[in-house]
């Protein structure tokens, strides 16, 4: 079944809004802390529970199904919806939006979850800030002196990540120009992978962790899910993270793939019950026309 035939049944779903609400609305405690997803999706950017969680397409939803039992597993030490990483600092003293993961949890891992469910990106170079990217840089990759003082400030002090960072939005923009990759029709959307790499490069910063960090966007296979684009990216990205993270001294690695949903259903106990849900799983699933 092509991908616009699957949308136009989606589309027919009718969602149990109240229902969700109760869900998302019961406790859970991790790390000794009593935990709600509900608040974690009202202090969401996009204001998720106005509107998109609930509808019959919604990738939110989709990925509250996918994760949310991970709750009840006392195996998993944290877990958030909507979990928010640093972003760019602003020279004018006003917040600059937040990058938001729409799922972190820990295990013996740190785990970043980006899901893409039914979006459509074509990516535009003008749609990636200048402020990432646009800096002058020396013939040894470092930055120049001019534009050292406001990259200090953007980039929170943080001038060894800044050097790798805007290297790889030049390097993945060049790239994308060259072979003409931009606004072509494409679930990989470049603006938000950077603004994503962006935080977890700052996250690093700030908490230096000990365990490995997996980013994993998790894909619904449509028609099909192949991205020169999104593979162009996670080949630098790799590179770049565990370069600047060997230069920051720290014994961990960094990896970044792309998994399809329908691969990463199949190692979950599709017969658990949902979080706070009497219904299974696999039987959630199956309204999102997932093959469980």
């Amino acid at each position: 079944m092509k991908r616009i035939e699957k949308i136009t049944i989606l589309k027919n779903n009718k969602i149990d809004k109240e229902e969700y609400l109760k869900r998302l609305d019961t406790k859970y405690i991790k790390n000794g802390i009593e935990k709600s997803f509900k608040e974690q999706y009202l202090k969401a950017e996009g204001n998720e529970l106005d509107y998109k969680f609930f509808s019959p397409i919604s990738s939110s939803r989709l990925c509250f199904e996918l994760f949310s039992f991970l709750a009840n597993d006392e195996n998993i030490i944290d877990i958030e919806f909507e979990y928010y990483l640093p972003g760019l600092k602003s020279v004018h003293g006003y917040n600059v939006p937040a990058p938001n993961m729409d799922v972190y949890f820990e295990d013996d891992d740190i785990h970043f979850i980006e899901t893409k469910f039914t979006e459509i990106s074509y990516n535009k170079k003008e749609d990636i800030s200048k402020n990432y990217y646009e800096y002058y840089l020396d013939g040894n990759n470092n930055i120049d002196k001019s534009v050292l003082d406001i990259c200090n400030i953007r980039f929170d002090g943080n001038l060894i990540f800044a050097k790798y960072f805007i290297k790889l939005v030049n390097d993945i923009l060049n790239y994308a120009e060259e072979k003409e990759l931009l606004s072509n029709k494409d679930w990989f959307n470049l603006k938000q992978e950077i603004t994503h790499i962006f935080g977890i490069g700052q996250y690093i910063y700030k908490y230096k962790p000990t365990k490995n960090i997996k980013f994993t966007n998790l894909i619904y296979l449509f028609d099909n899910g192949i991205s020169k684009l999104a593979y162009k990216f996670r080949s630098l990205v790799v590179n770049m993270m565990n370069k600047y993270i060997n230069e920051l001294g720290l014994n961990v690695l960094f990896f970044y793939d792309f998994m399809y949903m329908q691969n990463y259903i199949e190692t979950i106990d599709l017969n658990k019950e949902a979080y706070a849900s009497n219904r299974k799983i696999s039987d959630i699933l199956k309204e999102f026309m997932l093959e469980v």
